[in-house]
């Protein structure tokens, strides 16, 4: 998703539009598309039956790349039922502290600036 486009103003990209933009095939654009779309980080526009174009579903700003991760990784897993253990807490503050790190790392840039 071409978040600068949206920042601009101009109108939401179709999938075959995005595919020629970026240079990567139309049924690869389209699996992430729906990944994006799931996790909510991207929403769709359709009118007056016109092919469907996408745009970022919340603030630009508020989007960088481990808010992106996140939101991929974390699909679904709400609803999953684990037994706790000593190991489990281990790796679950392991796994915590590195997302700690991620997230203030420099290298995790707002999409948009890009």
């Amino acid at each position: 998703m071409r978040v600068n486009c949206f920042e601009k103003g101009d109108p939401p990209l179709d999938l075959d539009t995005l595919a020629r933009e970026i240079e990567v095939p139309v049924r690869f654009v389209n699996s992430i598309t729906r990944e994006l779309f799931d996790a909510k980080i991207i929403s769709e526009v359709v009118s007056n039956g016109a092919e469907s174009r996408y745009q970022p579903a919340l603030d630009i700003h508020k989007i960088n790349i481990q808010f992106v991760i996140d939101k991929l990784e974390s699909r679904g897993l709400n609803n999953v039922c684990v037994t706790k253990s000593e190991d489990l807490d281990k790796i679950n503050s392991s796994l915590m502290a590195i997302d700690r790190e991620m997230i203030e790392s420099k290298a995790n840039k707002l999409l948009h600036k890009l």
